[in-house]
């Protein structure tokens, strides 16, 4: 018997390179519900990696790429609710307005919303690691330098969604991550 309530969406948010992706695998698998995370599943219903030549058109296109990659993870999110299942999402978030669509997605399946938050230690040599480590594996969107990562900080610093934080550091106890996730998840 799962300790997760029916019509739960278990939200995993953060900054890129926040180790939310690590968390909601390791959370999918305790939990043996479904994992969307918003860089698989919705990332193949979009061009794979929108790269024109010309600056404000790359931008341009990849704000349109995250548009839809958002409106399938909401898609996913709103269905399986509807249909009396609970479910884990992966994705930053980092924007009110996609935070908003996400509530009433979430309404709307007369779902329950948990928001994890995963952060880490903000010193710049762990930032530029992890920078480093994205723009390496290719990843779209996202933190792409210091600047970007304390514009995009910002954004969480003004969650107003209820929500459970998470230190997500090198070497993190994945397994103490998941128990305090579920036990959050499952005071109701």
């Amino acid at each position: 018997m799962s300790i997760i309530a029916p019509r739960t969406a278990i939200i995993i948010l953060g900054l890129a390179t926040s180790g939310k992706t690590t968390l909601g695998q390791a959370l999918a698998k305790a939990t043996h519900l479904p994992l969307v995370d918003i860089d698989e599943g919705p990332a193949l219903c979009t061009l794979p990696h929108p790269q024109p030549v010309e600056a404000d058109a790359a931008i341009a296109l990849l704000q349109k790429v995250m548009r839809v990659r958002y409106r399938v993870l909401f898609t996913a999110i709103e269905a399986n609710l509807a249909e009396g299942f609970s479910l884990i999402a992966v994705a930053t978030f980092s924007k009110q307005s996609y935070r908003d669509e996400l509530e009433q997605a979430i309404s709307r399946a007369e779902g329950n919303l948990k928001v994890i938050l995963c952060h880490y230690n903000t010193k710049p040599f762990e930032v530029k690691r992890r920078i480093t480590g994205r723009v390496q594996s290719n990843a779209v969107g996202g933190v792409r330098s210091i600047q970007h990562f304390r514009q995009h900080r910002n954004t969480y610093e003004e969650l107003r969604l209820p929500h459970l934080a998470v230190q997500m550091e090198l070497g993190t106890d994945i397994a103490e991550a998941v128990r305090s996730v579920l036990t959050y998840v499952s005071a109701g």
